[in-house]
């Protein structure tokens, strides 16, 4: 059995490596039976007796660190890519380079999730002037769910669903819109967070920590920078937003644990006919406090940044140290309402590390919300 084990393809999850490192997962066409048959196989070949399955089974759990896993739900671009050249390179100088490039990728990864749970920490013991925010857009929800084979030839009307967890609280706020009412672009995100800072962040918070994935046509541009940063301007309370980046393929989130939820409750539910059926289903989904507060994007919701960046925003490409300004590379990016011109940002989330600067602004003193 232990040979057997020895020869088996593994590989570290993702999404697990942070709770148990030394976890190793094999591949999703194994199972307990299987392994048995590989394991009399192996006995049958070197004329031993092998142990009864109970046993087999016993030492296979106690002794060895070794899952079942599903490879393609707990896979990542990039580690795939350093594997690949991995495996290929026989020169042993380029192959120990690449596994430090790929050692220090899972770092990064497990970085902001540290930071992450010490931001949580933080405003847990901060007498509610600080809150932490985790925020997603579900997989597109669709109608016309129906019984019928013929619905799923037709064209669909798409529902959208923001996800914000507040970490403090574990209460799951969904924000809910049809694709006739508004797109899902960086202007609709940054408008559920407004309605978000509005209705359900405590009139004492100061400073808010957003965490999200790093998908740049959404999430991380000078759009919802623009937009969060006249948020700020207007709130009554808050004084900093902090918005910070998952690594890809480690955006694994509680969103994803509340997304989930609603997955198994929408299997349960054959007819969805229009939005609020979308809605109801969500509603009904949590069945022990906190329950999701859901709440209906109207299109008098939503804002557009459209006539700001045409007339009073001038997206620098240099930083104040005349530095080259790079979206796709930024792990942090700070707002502050006593310097609301200014992005401050950092290509890390470690704390060791000191912000740049770049001016947004450069036209005009006053910004005007614009509705869609």
């Amino acid at each position: 059995m232990y040979a057997t084990s020895s020869n088996l393809s593994r590989h570290v999850s993702h999404y697990g490596r942070a709770k148990n490192r030394l976890r190793k997962f094999l591949l999703p066409d194994l199972n307990m039976a299987i392994m048995y048959r590989m394991y009399k196989g192996k006995c049958q070949e070197s004329n031993t007796k092998p142990v009864s399955r109970f046993v087999f089974r016993y030492i296979f759990n106690t002794k060895f660190n070794l899952h079942f896993h599903k490879i393609g739900k707990d896979t990542c671009q990039k580690c795939d890519g350093y594997k690949a050249k991995i495996d290929a390179h026989e020169d042993g100088q380029a192959k120990e380079a690449l596994i430090t490039e790929h050692e220090l990728h899972h770092r990064k990864a497990e970085t902001v999730r540290d930071k992450k749970m010490k931001n949580i920490e933080e405003a847990k013991q901060s007498n509610g002037t600080k809150a932490v925010l985790t925020f997603d857009l579900q997989k597109t929800l669709p109608m016309l769910v129906l019984s019928t084979g013929i619905a799923y030839y037709k064209r669909q009307l798409w529902t959208y669903n923001l996800g914000i967890h507040d970490n403090v609280t574990g209460i799951g706020y969904m924000y809910v819109w049809s694709e006739d009412v508004a797109s899902r672009g960086p202007q609709e995100i940054t408008s559920c967070l407004r309605e978000h800072f509005e209705r359900n962040l405590r009139n004492t918070t100061k400073e808010v920590t957003l965490y999200s994935d790093s998908c740049g046509g959404q999430n991380r541009n000078i759009k919802m920078s623009v937009m969060l940063s006249k948020i700020l301007q207007s709130h009554p309370s808050l004084e900093v937003s902090n918005q910070k980046f998952f690594i890809p393929g480690y955006s694994f989130s509680t969103c994803d644990q509340d997304f989930g939820i609603i997955e198994k409750e929408k299997r349960y539910h054959r007819n969805i006919y229009v939005p609020d059926d979308w809605i109801e289903v969500i509603r009904a989904s949590k069945k022990k406090a906190p329950k999701f507060v859901v709440t209906k994007m109207e299109s008098s919701k939503f804002f557009s940044c459209a006539e700001l960046l045409k007339n009073e925003i001038t997206n620098r490409k240099m930083s104040v140290d005349n530095n080259k300004v790079e979206w796709l590379k930024m792990q942090f990016i700070q707002i502050r309402k006593t310097d609301p011109k200014k992005l401050y940002v950092k290509y890390t989330v470690d704390d060791g590390f000191y912000y740049s600067a770049f001016n947004e602004v450069a036209k005009g003193e006053t910004h005007q919300w614009i509705q869609t």
